[in-house]
């Protein structure tokens, strides 16, 4: 198959240094110009790549129509990278790092990158039509690891996957529809302005962007064309490592979801009680502030101790699955939030 029956519109190794190019092997020849001082490295379990000071040295690509998406188009990006820390320079000195770039709301365009925020150890995936902002990230990375990662729009949503994994989805319909001119950037932000505080410090290798989404079978066939068996063993056993951990935080995501859903039935109901409280005490001459279920004053022990079994209940879950305690303001702040957005 074909660079272009493939859709396959960038293909930089990341292997090389030309005359201060990286090379595109695409059919579309997207040669990427050298900045600073990038050298081509060991990769440990990958052949070579190409190592970042996190100072001054990217990579950028000239803008073309190949790689200018519109924020509704379906496309791929997908590479491997090594993180090292600390990251020398970060905006306002937390972060974050830009693993590339294409687009800032300073050009006043969309935003399409990969960043990597040192404070929490995760990636982030930053899609954006210049105003409004979605965001999906990694769960916690290790560091001098290389990780496969792939950013993936499809049908009016987009995807972000880790080793072949995804990590999670969020729908981009929302975003204005706009097309991107500008330049790619590697190791760095998309825009001058902010370029000298999101400079990378790590390693690249084998960035692709493909026209089309790619499926989690062709990424991971993507991934075996680049993987040697060290590699393969490692990926492996960080699975295998991460997997009870992953399984937690999906079981304590369920048992915040559920939380939710119970403070938004337990918001309807009071409303409920109180509207027909209301209406009683219009017939019988009882005031508001006495039928008022959130009034201390009137609080019969009864609802103390059904107040006082929720908090149990759940710290009996929290307990079981090692989970933290719940914020008992941020989960009354939530049920707020959550009964004024219905």
């Amino acid at each position: 198959m074909s660079n272009k029956d493939d859709n396959l519109e960038l293909y930089l190794k990341l292997d090389e240094v030309q005359d201060q190019q990286v090379i595109d092997t695409s059919a579309n020849r997207l040669d990427g110009n050298v900045h600073g001082n990038p050298t081509v490295v060991d990769g440990d379990i990958l052949e070579k790549c190409l190592s970042f000071d996190g100072e001054n040295d990217y990579i950028k690509i000239p803008e073309s129509d190949a790689i200018n998406f519109e924020t509704h188009q379906d496309f791929t990006f997908e590479f491997w990278v090594k993180i090292v820390s600390p990251q020398k320079v970060q905006f306002n000195g937390v972060g974050p790092v830009y693993i590339f770039g294409k687009g800032s709301p300073y050009l006043n365009g969309p935003e399409l990158s990969i960043q990597y925020v040192e404070k929490q150890q995760e990636i982030h995936a930053v899609y954006s039509d210049g105003i409004n902002y979605l965001s999906l990230s990694t769960r916690k990375l290790t560091d001098n690891q290389f990780y496969h990662i792939a950013f993936v729009t499809n049908k009016k949503n987009f995807y972000l996957y880790l080793n072949g994994k995804k990590q999670g989805d969020e729908s981009y319909e929302g975003l204005q529809n706009k097309k991107d001119n500008s330049s790619l950037y590697l190791a760095r932000g998309g825009s001058d302005v902010v370029a000298k505080s999101t400079f990378f410090t790590g390693q690249l290798a084998c960035f692709r962007i493909y026209s089309r989404p790619l499926s989690q079978q062709e990424i991971k066939r993507d991934m075996a064309l680049n993987i040697t068996p060290e590699l393969e063993d490692e990926l492996n056993k960080s699975s295998s490592l991460n997997e009870p951990q992953a399984e937690i935080e999906e079981v304590f995501n369920e048992l915040q979801n559920l939380k939710k859903t119970q403070a938004r039935i337990v918001k309807k109901l009071n409303k409920l009680q109180s509207l027909k409280e209301t209406q009683v005490g219009e017939h019988d001459g009882t005031t508001d502030e006495e039928n008022d279920p959130e009034n201390k004053g009137n609080q019969s022990p009864n609802d103390s101790q059904d107040r006082l079994s929720e908090q149990d209940n759940w710290q009996v879950i929290s307990n079981l699955f090692e989970l933290p305690a719940v914020d008992r303001e941020n989960s009354e702040a939530n049920e707020t939030e959550l009964s004024a957005t219905e």
